[in-house]
């Protein structure tokens, strides 16, 4: 069976300008000139666009009174608040993970002085279990903080 002969070539370019339409016409003039930052400047300056501070997508609405009010109502329940006492929830974590870093790598310390890289297996367990549990320990204290 012979082969089929391969479909002509397409051959793809751009249309002419004319063929296209502005659907959505701008305000803006076209530049006489060169664009440069003080015609952007002068271009977003002007009063008649409609993305200015005062359009009336950005005027004060029904959503703007209801965000106030819940604002208010926020405050007067004390939520802005800002105490400067000590968080008694921070102290005691900082006193346990001193309490627990002394209680676990001072030891593992003094084996690996005392035992020295004489003996390599006892010596890098004592580093790497201090390591280990230092590690766990500061994520947990500083990094991974679950309660509010």
């Amino acid at each position: 069976m012979p082969d089929e002969s391969d479909p002509p070539r397409k051959i793809y370019g751009l249309k002419s300008s004319q063929d296209f339409a502005r659907v959505n016409p701008t305000t803006d003039a076209p530049a006489d000139g060169p664009t440069d930052v003080a015609g952007m400047i002068k271009s977003a300056h002007r009063a008649d666009l409609v993305t200015k501070a005062n359009a009336p997508a950005n005027r004060p609405n029904e959503v703007h009174s209801i965000l106030q009010l819940n604002l208010q109502r926020d405050a007067s329940a004390g939520l802005h608040e800002v105490s400067t006492t000590p968080d008694p929830r921070r102290i005691r974590r900082r006193r346990i993970f001193w309490t627990a870093i002394v209680i676990v790598d001072v030891p593992f310390g003094a084996i690996a002085a005392t035992v020295g890289p004489d003996m390599a297996i006892p010596f890098v367990c004592s580093i790497g279990l201090m390591a280990m549990f230092t590690g766990v320990m500061v994520w947990r204290t500083w990094c991974f903080r679950t309660e509010a």
